[in-house]
């Protein structure tokens, strides 16, 4: 059997009931990408088995710590296993029946909607192992068809192409399903992930119990899609606004409340980003509050960015709930991870700084993660803001600033206080920091013409300290909003919105174009 070796660390993280191993624990490979694998820790002795990656920094995600052999048999098992933990009402015939990590079975997802199974293979093993799923879900659960929503861009991480279609059988255009009552119109090769949302389908039923507990007056469901939570949310409200960017996405919404014959709820197509500050504004409020926005983490640096969206669309949405309202609140974010400063130290030039807002919990986890990916930790700077005030700690009067070094660099000025005194921003974009505080970081570790990058740049103040100091800028943001508000404010430096600078597409782009800068 194919056989990969992984170090301490590694052999470690999956004793202690990880699913993972990332590309920089392993020491050993004899394996082709895509083959199931025995794992084997330094000393020779056997973890378990695992799906292995040539492309991921995913290296190795574990199907078991036994022995077994893992064949057509075990999978069937799996699967078995799997559909008994489904306690499925029946006023539902749509549900996720493969809930990959959840189940054990990573990086396999299916979902059912009534008669059709959705199939998602998100990693070169279970691609490979595709055909093999497909014959036993026609076995086990006797479908009308199945098709494939391979065209989830992590595939890509993985080598894999995006693929959308049918594997077996004839699936219509359209389908009625039910969830809880409820009916809805799902195209299962269409729409977004596998045609519906259905991993949040008994967070539906929680929030219509939550709102419950309020006046269930007004009701606000913001990133809407196809209006699950809306819907489930008018039957007990009475009233339900929803809210999405899409047009698409909010004209399937009125089609589902349509079915339902439900005239209390309306769709609109709206960034969410701006209708919350203009129901701010208005002085609209509500009982009840959905936030269930994509995945704004959508890459492995995009953590940072995806937290101060997190951060600016709860603390809005806070500001128009009622008395006793309700806010439900959903996210995909985790810690501060490993991968991201793996693909940071990688795309930075020998000999350079690396500067990371935190706060001080925050700082005991990222500080060895970075050391692990490469970097020298030079020493920790404040940031004392004068008073008590928001940032990437709620309500804090001092913000970390943590030093990384890649290579050695000289520092431009060596009399630099370690604590930097400047005011807070007062009524400015959420944990905005004054240009001030970014012209001391950039003044002790760059020189004149040389490049300052921002993967998630906010309202631009590393930005303006940057050009007003004769550095080139690029920075990108995942809040359409901060990148208009950036491009703006360089415009007063006569930088304007020039393509090679800014934006980049995403956190992912922008990495990439720092390494060929």
């Amino acid at each position: 059997m194919k056989t990969v070796r992984v170090n301490k660390k590694g052999a470690d993280r999956v004793r202690h009931g990880h699913l993972w191993i990332y590309r920089s624990d392993v020491i050993e490979i004899d394996a082709d990408g895509g083959s199931v694998v025995l794992v084997k820790d330094e000393r020779g002795n056997a973890i378990g088995r695992a799906l292995f990656s040539n492309a991921s920094q995913i290296a190795l995600r574990f199907l078991t710590q036994g022995n077994e052999e893992i064949d057509r048999n075990w999978w069937r098992q799996k699967f078995r296993e799997a559909a008994s933990r489904r306690h499925i009402p029946p006023d539902t015939d749509s549900y996720r029946l493969i809930y990959s990590e959840g189940d054990l079975l990573p990086s396999l997802i299916v979902d059912r909607y009534a008669d059709v199974l959705v199939l998602q293979t998100l990693s070169q093993g279970t691609d490979a192992l595709k055909s093999m799923f497909v014959e036993l879900l026609v076995e086990e659960f006797s479908p009308r068809a199945i098709v494939e929503r391979n065209d989830a861009r992590v595939r890509e991480l993985e080598g894999l192409p995006l693929l959308s279609g049918t594997l077996y059988g004839e699936v219509p255009p359209e389908l009625e399903t039910l969830q809880h009552g409820l009916r809805f119109l799902v195209t299962p090769l269409g729409g977004q992930k596998t045609g519906s949302f259905l991993d949040q389908r008994e967070n539906r039923l929680a929030a219509r119990q939550a709102a419950l507990t309020t006046n269930a007056g007004r009701a606000l469901d913001c990133f809407t899609f196809n209006g699950a939570f809306a819907l489930h949310l008018a039957t007990v409200c009475e009233h339900v606004t929803g809210v999405d960017i899409s047009g698409e996405a909010v004209a399937g919404a009125r089609r589902n409340a349509a079915l339902n014959d439900l005239s209390n709820v309306e769709f609109h197509e709206a960034n969410v980003f701006d209708a919350l500050r203009e129901m701010e504004t208005s002085g609209e409020r509500f009982d009840t509050i959905v936030l269930d926005p994509p995945a704004f983490a959508k890459n492995r640096a995009s953590l940072k960015a995806a937290l101060r969206g997190y951060k600016e669309i709860n603390l809005r949405a806070l500001k128009l709930l009622n008395r006793n309202g309700v806010l439900i609140t959903c996210t995909c974010s985790y810690h501060v991870s490993e991968e991201l400063f793996v693909e940071v130290f990688r795309v930075l030039k020998p000999d350079t700084h690396f500067y990371l807002f935190c706060d001080a919990e925050t700082m005991f986890v990222a500080k060895p993660e970075a050391e692990r990916a490469g970097f020298k930790f030079w020493k920790p700077l404040v940031w004392d803001k004068r008073t008590i005030g928001m940032g990437y700690h709620y309500r804090a009067r001092y913000e970390f600033i943590l030093f990384f070094e890649k290579g050695k660099r000289r520092l431009n000025d060596l009399g630099i206080a370690d604590i930097i005194v400047e005011s807070r921003i007062h009524r400015g974009y959420p944990a905005e920091k004054p240009v001030r505080v970014s012209e001391v970081l950039i003044n002790q570790s760059t020189k004149p013409g040389e490049v300052v990058a921002d993967p998630f740049m906010g309202s631009g103040s590393v930005g303006v300290a940057a050009v007003k100091n004769g550095r080139r800028f690029i920075g990108t943001d995942l809040n359409p909003g901060a990148v208009r508000i950036t491009s703006d404010r360089l415009k007063e430096y006569g930088m304007g919105n020039a393509p090679d600078d800014l934006p980049a597409p995403d956190q992912a782009s922008l990495l990439e174009m720092i390494s060929e800068t």
